[in-house]
C-alpha cells in the first residue's frame, strides 16, 4: 500500500472536520465517515484518533460484547470556534 503525505492526511481530517461540523450535533459511527468518504475503515479511524489527540472531535465508545463502537462528533466547545472562524 502506498503511504500517504502528511500533507494529504491533514486535507483528509479537514474534510473529516468539515462533515463534522456541517452536520452538528449528529455523531457518526467510523464507518460511517469512511463511507461518506470513500475511504478504509482503519485509515478513518487513524485519522480520527489524531484529532481526537488535539482536541478537535469527541468520542463515545460502546464495548459490549468483545467489539468497541465508536461514535464521533463535534463537541460544543469546537463548533463555537468554527463557527467564529466563518466556517
Amino acid at each position: 500500500m502506498s503511504k500517504i503525505s502528511d500533507n494529504k492526511k491533514e486535507l483528509l481530517q479537514r474534510e473529516v472536520l468539515g462533515i463534522l461540523y456541517q452536520n452538528y450535533p449528529k455523531m457518526y459511527f467510523t464507518n460511517e465517515l469512511s463511507e461518506l468518504m470513500i475511504r478504509d475503515d482503519e485509515f478513518i479511524l487513524d485519522l480520527l484518533k489524531d484529532l481526537k489527540k488535539r482536541n478537535l472531535v469527541k468520542c463515545l465508545e460502546n464495548g459490549r460484547s468483545g467489539k468497541v463502537k465508536r461514535k464521533w462528533g463535534m463537541s460544543k466547545e469546537i463548533h463555537q470556534k468554527y463557527k467564529k472562524m466563518g466556517y
